[in-house]
């Protein structure tokens, strides 16, 4: 999921489908094929879905090795079609989301709450005190949530194996940042110190599993 501030949500989610119109064209002969581009509700809120076929791309990345099917199935949904939401959530902010309504819808609600959803989450918060303040782009990815989706992707790929991954004790996430000026751009890499001494935990506890 993620959050795109703009001037105008109204005329920025018109320009995206006018702009996402003119990608699917270049895109026709690719491996990709294109996008379509719908416009629907969720929740009483206009949104646009976009699907994108990737069953080409995965007949063409490993379909044929073991397990990869099951995988493709788990990323991109048993017809092999991404999907992509977005809505308005107010004047000047546009929530995305990939995979389903209901993650859009989720984040629509989590944005509009009084609790500030994962803007108070205190380990993000420390990375943000790390990154610029002006940068234009942020994001966030949790060491531990890429764990857990790794051994959600393997056991999709081999349902039968016998093995449980040891626990991501909690940590910052790792920030990326860039902001853009009229002389150049700024990119940021922050890894912070908790969040390496739990990745390093994590490995020792994982080698301790291998036979």
């Amino acid at each position: 999921v993620g959050i795109l501030r703009v001037k105008d949500a109204k005329s920025y989610m018109a320009t995206y489908e006018a702009s996402i119109q003119e990608i699917s064209k270049l895109m026709k002969d690719s491996l990709l094929g294109g996008y379509e581009v719908e416009s629907i509700e969720i929740g009483g809120t206009p949104a646009l879905h976009l699907t994108i076929d990737m069953t080409k791309f995965a007949e063409n990345a490993g379909a044929d090795i073991p397990g990869m099917k099951e995988y493709y199935a788990t990323m991109f949904g048993p017809d092999g079609k991404l999907s992509i939401f977005l809505a308005p959530a107010d004047e000047e902010n546009v929530v995305m989301a990939y995979v389903s309504p209901e993650n859009l819808t989720r984040t629509l609600n989590a944005y509009r709450s009084e609790d500030g959803g994962l803007g108070t989450d205190e380990q993000l918060k420390k990375t943000e005190a790390l990154l610029s303040e002006s940068a234009q782009w942020v994001g966030y990815l949790s060491p531990g949530g890429m764990i857990q989706f790794g051994g959600q992707m393997a056991a999709a790929m081999a349902p039968d194996a016998d093995f449980e991954l040891p626990e991501f004790q909690d940590s910052p996430p790792i920030g990326f940042a860039a902001e853009m000026t009229a002389s150049h751009l700024d990119i940021q890499l922050v890894i912070p110190l908790e969040s390496i001494d739990a990745i390093v935990k994590f490995a020792a506890d994982a080698q301790t599993l291998v036979p």
